[in-house]
């Protein structure tokens, strides 16, 4: 028994790393056991799913996040996202708006169909999307708020569904599927051939008649995005209520060569934090 003892001692000796090991705290886009997706019909034949993630208590105002690339996030029936969009800034980010006390949606595409521009322009897609604010908006608190959150080529579709939903005076019948306000992060501002064919530009900004906030990063060197444009988008919403332009700056060394990728500044990458709480007071002030 003795030299059993013994034994163990020596092994817990030359291997502490095994005997004291403690694990690492998990890193904040991490999320437990994600839910199934919810699936929303949004006309004949054709549905959308978005991830749905609540805070512990029931939030009075929520976020639908739209990624950037092709919008295709491939929702799984566990809740898993099946396309590489999982490392988009807002996707990985999703769980830091829940800690906010933000009810939060990730949005799929349509029938999830990779979409371009055209489609995140158009007048169907905004009525696709309607629906899921209003299924959104049945979730939080009542008299709260549905705010859409787009990053890089993201951002077209929260404009231009802004804009093509405005709010009205009186409320129409459909008013539940109209959102309260914007956030543009990363906007997508320029044509570059074979890389960003459209940009927010492309939508009625003018017709946006609900607070916006414009973030970027001063080290942003994606060409579809450079952070200099962000003052001409906010001159362009001519018609929002409230507007702030916001620049950031610093974070980690960037993972990628191509600067339009989510792990460099075009993807706010080591200050995402930093980023999400900007936008989340942001909206607790309206």
């Amino acid at each position: 028994m003795l030299a059993r003892t013994t034994a163990v001692a020596l092994v817990l000796f030359l291997m502490p790393s095994l005997a004291f090991e403690v694990a690492p705290p998990l890193r904040a886009e991490i999320i437990m056991r994600p839910p199934p997706p919810v699936v929303v019909q949004v006309r004949p034949g054709v549905t959308v799913k978005y991830l749905a993630l609540s805070p512990k208590t029931k939030a009075r105002n929520a976020v639908i996040l739209f990624a950037g690339g092709d919008g295709l996030l491939s929702l799984q029936p566990n809740g898993a996202i099946g396309t590489n969009l999982s490392g988009n800034f807002l996707v990985r980010s999703r769980d830091r708006f829940v800690q906010r006390n933000l009810f939060v949606a990730v949005v799929d595409t349509p029938n999830q169909v990779a979409i371009n521009g055209n489609v995140r322009l158009s007048a169907q897609y905004a009525r696709d999307m309607g629906h899921v604010i209003a299924d959104v908006r049945a979730r939080i608190a009542d008299g709260g708020k549905v705010w859409l959150v787009g990053t890089s080529s993201g951002t077209i579709s929260a404009a231009s569904i802004a804009a093509r939903l405005p709010q009205t005076t009186p409320p129409p019948r459909d008013d539940l599927r109209r959102p309260d306000g914007i956030i543009l992060t990363s906007t997508q501002t320029t044509v570059v051939a074979n890389l960003c064919g459209k940009t927010v530009f492309n939508a009625k900004l003018s017709a946006v008649n609900v607070p916006a906030l414009v973030a970027s990063h001063l080290g942003d060197t994606c060409k579809c995005s450079p952070p200099k444009t962000s003052v001409k988008v906010i001159a362009a919403l001519t018609g929002a209520p409230d507007k702030k332009n916001m620049t950031f700056s610093g974070g980690l060394p960037r993972k990628s060569t191509d600067p339009c990728m989510a792990f460099t500044p075009h993807g706010f990458f080591g200050i995402e934090d930093k980023v999400v709480e900007a936008i989340a007071d942001f909206i607790r002030k309206h």
